[in-house]
């Protein structure tokens, strides 16, 4: 109830809202669960590339410890494809005391986010992507309501002006309802 309440407030209060703004705005109103990350998420969409630094594992909290090899793991763990998910870096490696380099990892946007849904640490990602499929269906309803509202509202008597009233023609239009 409350959701058709929110989106008759909508329709009433006449606002063309978008879909990302759709759930901004619902989630503001409603769920109020911390999707203050949703526009770097959104940004990520326009890049089909390996191009998110591992580091960003640990920015989202998917890992907490700086080491690359819990990297490597969780990639093995969720059976990534080197080159394809990500891209294993060495020559922007970083020299460590001893000689060794530190492996860096890039990865596609799409498996970083699988990386922050699958997320043991933080259950807020799979909440963001729970209320993605709800504000869709939701969202869908609104564009339904105002629909219906606009059809609701369209005048049921107009006139036609001919261009040239010297003829004696008649038009009519029936709105079906």
């Amino acid at each position: 109830m409350q959701i058709q309440n929110f989106n008759q407030k909508l329709i009433d209060e006449n606002v063309e809202i978008t879909i990302i703004d759709y759930v901004k705005l619902l989630n503001y109103e409603v769920y109020h669960i911390d999707i203050t990350f949703v526009n770097d998420l959104l940004l990520l969409i326009y890049e089909d590339q390996c191009c998110i630094h591992h580091d960003m594992l640990y920015k989202y909290g998917v890992l907490s410890e700086h080491d690359t090899h819990d990297v490597k793991r969780l990639l093995e763990q969720y059976k990534f494809t080197e080159n394809v998910h990500y891209v294993a870096n060495r020559e922007d490696a970083v020299m460590f005391k001893g000689g060794k380099p530190k492996q860096n990892y890039l990865l596609h946007p799409d498996t970083f986010k699988k990386c922050l849904i699958r997320s043991l640490k933080t259950d807020k990602y799979t909440d963001y992507y729970i209320l993605l499929e709800k504000c869709i269906k939701y969202y869908n309803e609104y564009q339904l309501l105002n629909m219906q509202d606009k059809m609701n509202n369209i005048c049921v008597d107009r006139t036609i002006e001919l261009k040239d009233n010297s003829k004696d023609e008649s038009f009519v239009i029936k709105l079906s309802t």
